[in-house]
């Protein structure tokens, strides 16, 4: 019969090994919510960029209608006061 072989390993060190696979599993669990969250954050900046640009764009036929409209108002008023003369 052989002799079985005694873990001479000191306990604190089987400790130790058993925290860092646990450390090791809780870092995969963290990066893998990380993606799903860095993911999420990335689609609503994109939504926030397109909703800026609307606004840009909404602003800016708003400036010129409101300046195209300002020179027909002033056009009409110099037309008629020419014609009161």
């Amino acid at each position: 019969m052989e002799p079985q072989e005694t873990d001479r390993t000191p306990g604190y060190v089987n400790q130790l090994s058993g925290a860092m696979d646990r450390l090791a599993n809780a870092i995969g669990d963290a990066t893998t919510a990380s993606r799903k969250y860095a993911k999420s954050l990335a689609r609503a900046t994109w939504a926030l960029v397109f909703a800026t640009i609307v606004l840009v764009a909404v602003t800016a036929v708003q400036v010129y209608l409101a300046a195209t409209s300002s020179d027909e108002d002033s056009t009409e008023s110099t037309v008629a006061a020419r014609a009161s003369r």
